[in-house]
């Protein structure tokens, strides 16, 4: 009986490394299948992500695009707004220079009554000078011809009259 025992423990060791091969047989094979699983997972997960990336992408520009469509809307308006303020300071700019005229015209014709009135005065007061120049010089000829007549009184009628 012991030769069967050795072969016994011959078969047992032999079994113990086939079923350690086989063990490893099946850690490789369960490796490669990981590994291709992984591999398979990876390219999936890479056309999930880009298709992902193109959907985001594409809401993107959509929401981009949407977003500057209304923006260029509201500059619009804006712009439209700016050209009425534009067109009423034209508006004002030339009432504000039809109103300069006016008064530019208002102030020469102004200007040209006190100029008359100013020359009106000028000549009352020239003529009232040489009134009182004629006057002065009257007056100087009557003390003058008064004293010819006191000269005269006095030789001929002997009276002073001083």
């Amino acid at each position: 009986m012991p030769k069967k025992s050795t072969k016994n423990i011959k078969n047992k060791k032999t079994i113990r490394k086939t079923e350690k091969s086989g063990n490893e047989n099946i850690e490789n094979l369960l490796k490669k299948q990981t590994e291709a699983i992984l591999n398979v997972m990876d390219k999936k997960l890479e056309k999930q992500a880009a298709t992902i990336l193109n959907v985001v992408d594409k809401k993107l520009e959509k929401q981009s695009s949407d977003i500057l469509g209304i923006m260029d809307k509201r500059f619009e308006a804006m712009d439209k707004r700016f050209e009425a303020m534009d067109k009423r300071f034209e508006i004002t700019d030339q009432k504000i220079l039809r109103l300069e005229d006016t008064m530019d015209k208002r102030f020469e014709e102004s200007e040209a009554k006190s100029d008359q009135r100013f020359d009106r005065i000028m000549t009352n007061l020239d003529l009232i000078l040489k009134r009182v120049t004629d006057t002065d010089d009257e007056v100087e000829f009557i003390k003058l011809d008064i004293n010819r007549i006191k000269v005269v009184v006095k030789e001929k009628l002997g009276v002073n009259l001083m």
